[in-house]
């Protein structure tokens, strides 16, 4: 991929984000567009109003009531303004063209009044449009000259730029599109370098369109993009879409095409393939074509008047229809009429620019006659002024010597300044050091004081860990010592407990045959008694008691001495 490749691709690619910003801006209303003219907002409204019926009877009246309007609110440039709609309507219908010519002067004579040259230079455009739409282009050559002679006489870089413009519509009308380019080209510069205000979208068109008449339509795209992309009102906007839209076709950019043309309908409102205006006649038959309306679209080419347009429209029909060869006859017989016109036009020019030749070479030996005779005055007054600068040169040497001794008192005084300076800077140096030292000691003191700190923490730290485990130590033993008594205690305690368990055993055991004896003797006995009845003998009542009473401490034996045991 090439440089060049490269740099025409960026190009191309920030001319669209560019025209993302445009195309937002087509949207909003006049008003927010911030009145490009710098009329006041109701003249400005009344104005866009007008033009766009300055074709119509109903365009001369609104421009009346813009007019009267205008000088009752004392805006000059706004009566200025509601002239050149007049002049547009006798441009569009011609049936009587001293109407438009009265107009052109008219528009000029307020002009120059009112102090707005540049719709003097209008008027000037207009008309010589005019000329050269009747092929009138010897008039249309000797206006040019005598303008751009008034415009140089008054020092008019505009005007001189306005002429320049006009050459290139000459030499665009004559079929030298190349000439063309270049006075276009040489307008654009002065545009920039002298002209801030000069309407730079319509030489970009300009420039367009010389590059359409060359069938070069890459650089026909690129500078109608450049016009798009400069326009202001929605009125230039709407004249260079027709250009970006013939393009974006003519190179099969299609998407583009669609997009574009939606937008020029969004300002021009319904575009009908019948209508008067060429251009917006053109667009609606291209739209069509892309929409595949072929049968409708041939009809529409086929009613136009202009061979060019009617070939170019009827090969693009072709060549959407698949048609190569018809394509191809369209094309060459619409190259062989522009070889012819351009032979034509030549021809006819010929005479006049012969003319126009010799006139400029008289105006050369003239102007040669004129500048020796300046540059004889321009040497005696160069005597005059080699006298003064003798004069003046005595003066500047004193003004020299003092400026010298100045310039060593200056010296001296810069030299005790920088020494002065030097010193300051020594200063500083030492301050500088001196805190550095400074720093550095309190730096060293803050280490060795938290150096102290963390000694002792560590001392401290290491006191309270021995004395806490000397004291865990002690409760430790206490601890242990307290829990072998307990254990001693248990131990005692489970040999009292296993022992009163034994003797309970045992008394259990025992207690069937050492209790339940004495207890059948005691029963038995009282029993006996108990049967005794008043016959028994004392002595047996008295043996019996006596039994019972041994039984009786042999059974409270046995229970003391269990209960003791227990």
């Amino acid at each position: 991929m090439t440089t060049a490749y490269m740099k025409r691709h960026l190009v191309t690619y920030a001319l669209r984000l560019l025209l993302i910003a445009a195309t937002v801006m087509t949207t909003l209303p006049a008003n927010a567009q911030n009145n490009p003219y710098n009329i006041k907002d109701e003249l400005y409204n009344m104005y866009v109003e007008a033009y766009a019926a300055r074709t119509t009877a109903k365009g001369l009246q609104l421009s009346a009531r813009m007019y009267n309007r205008a000088v009752l609110l004392d805006d000059r440039k706004a009566q200025c303004l509601a002239y050149t709609l007049p002049m547009s309507y006798y441009y569009h219908n011609r049936e009587n063209k001293l109407q438009f010519f009265y107009a052109v002067k008219q528009l000029q004579d307020i002009a120059v009044k009112l102090g707005y040259m540049h719709y003097y230079y209008f008027a000037f455009t207009n008309c010589v449009n005019y000329y050269l739409s009747d092929h009138l282009t010897a008039k249309a050559s000797s206006y040019i000259n005598a303008t751009e002679d008034f415009a140089r006489q008054h020092n008019d870089n505009f005007g001189m730029y306005m002429c320049v413009c006009a050459h290139g519509q000459l030499n665009l009308a004559c079929r030298d599109a190349y000439t063309a380019i270049e006075y276009f080209k040489q307008a654009l510069k002065m545009a920039q370098e002298l002209v801030p205000d000069a309407d730079k979208p319509n030489l970009y068109r300009n420039i367009a369109t010389c590059y359409a008449e060359m069938y070069d339509y890459t650089r026909m795209y690129d500078y109608a993009m450049l016009a798009y992309l400069n326009s202001e009102t929605s009125i230039t906007k709407m004249r260079t879409l027709h250009t970006v839209c013939y393009s974006t076709f003519m190179l099969g950019k299609y998407d583009e095409f669609e997009r574009y043309f939606e937008i020029y309908s969004r300002l021009k409102g319904n575009v009908n393939p019948s209508s008067k205006d060429s251009e917006e006649a053109e667009l609606a038959i291209l739209k069509l074509l892309y929409d595949g309306d072929f049968n409708t679209a041939l009809k529409h080419i086929m009613t136009k008047r202009k061979f060019i347009i009617r070939s170019r429209l009827l090969a693009e029909y072709h060549k959407l229809k698949g048609d190569n060869k018809s394509q191809s006859e369209t094309l060459t017989s619409l190259y062989h009429k522009h070889i012819r016109d351009c032979d034509s036009v030549r021809s006819l020019n010929y005479d006049a620019t012969y003319a126009r030749f010799f006139n400029q070479q008289l105006n050369m030996k003239n102007q040669r006659l004129s500048s020796q005779k300046q540059q004889l005055e321009n040497e005696r007054r160069a005597s005059e002024i080699s006298n003064a600068s003798l004069k003046l040169a005595n003066t500047q040497l004193t003004l020299r010597n003092s400026s010298l001794e100045l310039s060593r008192t200056r010296s001296e005084s810069d030299l005790l300044r920088l020494s002065y300076r030097k010193k300051i800077l020594e200063s500083d140096k030492l301050r500088a050091q001196i805190a550095a030292s400074k720093v550095s000691q309190s730096f060293t003191d803050m280490l060795s004081i938290l150096g102290a700190i963390i000694v002792g923490i560590i001392i401290t730290g290491a006191g309270l860990w021995l004395w806490t485990r000397s004291k865990m130590t002690a409760d430790l033993k206490d601890t242990n010592n307290i829990l072998e008594y307990n254990n001693l205690k248990l131990t005692q305690a489970k040999e009292h407990a296993e022992h009163a368990n034994n003797v309970k055993t045992a008394f259990i055991q025992n207690m069937d045959n050492d209790i339940r004896t004495p207890l059948n003797s005691i029963i038995s006995m009282a029993r006996s008694i108990a049967d005794s009845t008043n016959d028994t003998p004392a002595e047996t009542l008295s043996e019996l008691n006596r039994q019972l009473g041994n039984s009786t401490k042999q059974l409270l034996n046995i229970v003391d001495n269990v209960i003791r045991k227990t």
